[in-house]
């Protein structure tokens, strides 16, 4: 897994940003460049959306494994971009999260390129390229298939239960939990990817806590359609034994928005106008 040391920081043309070292610069440079210009028609688009699109190449130095690319491609004044990404482009905060989740020993696929195209003070795109994970399978296709028995697919969410709890006992956020962003190893382990939206938190504030909430709601809200109530409920109860949470404790931001806005008048809430 890349660190900050194993990279270096490349310029050329409209294009710069940081290749892992022992990458070919050149090589992710003229891959961005071509799709910049339309070209590149070797590459299989997974998703294609006008802020964020995703792309495949297999590889060929390297057996043809599997290697993703993903684009943002929303034109703003540089700074303009930092403050909405958290200080800094996608694909540069990819790079950080990697070696977070490094420190905290959890797999993430190999960094392999962070680029930016700038025009004058505009940044007209982001790129990011990233191995592929070929030893398992997400949680979107494990939970979809028939063949999971009712005990591999509990085990499979304490697991996911346990890994998120021990995350934020470390204060980090992965802030766009979905079954596609999990994979389940070949070792037994998980793995997670799309990292450009995790955070780092100081437990000792309470953004820690609307974070969590925040970071369990997503997870609850995008698991619901591939899980039922009663498997969301007891990863919520190992959620809570993992974090040393009491039982009673809330986990979702919904509890948090309704019951930290109550008054102090028992619970009851302001009375309307009018009423009596």
């Amino acid at each position: 897994m890349a660190t900050g040391a194993d990279r270096q920081q490349v310029h050329r043309g409209p294009i710069q940003g940081a290749v892992a070292v022992g990458e070919d610069p050149d090589r992710w440079i003229d891959v961005v460049e071509k799709l910049e210009n339309g070209g590149a028609p070797d590459l299989q688009r997974v998703r294609d959306r006008a802020a964020a699109a995703v792309l495949k190449m297999e590889d060929e130095e390297n057996g043809n494994a599997p290697v993703f690319i993903k684009r943002h491609g929303e034109r703003r004044l540089q700074h303009e971009a930092r403050e909405a990404h958290f200080t800094r482009p996608p694909g540069e905060r990819c790079w950080e999260a990697a070696e977070v989740l490094a420190r905290c020993s959890v797999a993430t696929p190999r960094v392999r390129a962070s680029l930016q195209v700038v025009q004058g003070t505009y940044l007209l795109a982001d790129y990011f390229v990233a191995d592929g994970i070929t030893s398992g399978p997400s949680f979107s296709t494990l939970l979809a298939s028939r063949e999971l028995g009712a005990g591999a697919r509990s085990r499979l969410l304490t697991d996911l239960a346990h890994l998120v709890a021990h995350l934020h006992l470390k204060g980090v956020f992965h802030n766009d939990l979905k079954p596609a962003h999990v994979f389940r190893l070949e070792d037994g382990s998980l793995s997670l990817i799309d990292l450009e939206f995790l955070a780092l938190v100081d437990r000792r504030t309470r953004r820690y806590e609307v974070a969590r909430y925040g970071d369990i709601t997503t997870l609850m809200r995008e698991f619901e359609p591939l899980t039922t109530s009663a498997e969301r409920r007891a990863v919520g109860e190992t959620y809570k034994r993992a974090s040393g949470l009491s039982a009673t404790e809330p986990l979702t931001m919904q509890y948090h928005w309704v019951h930290g806005s109550r008054s102090s008048d028992g619970g009851r809430g302001r009375r309307r106008r009018g009423s009596r």
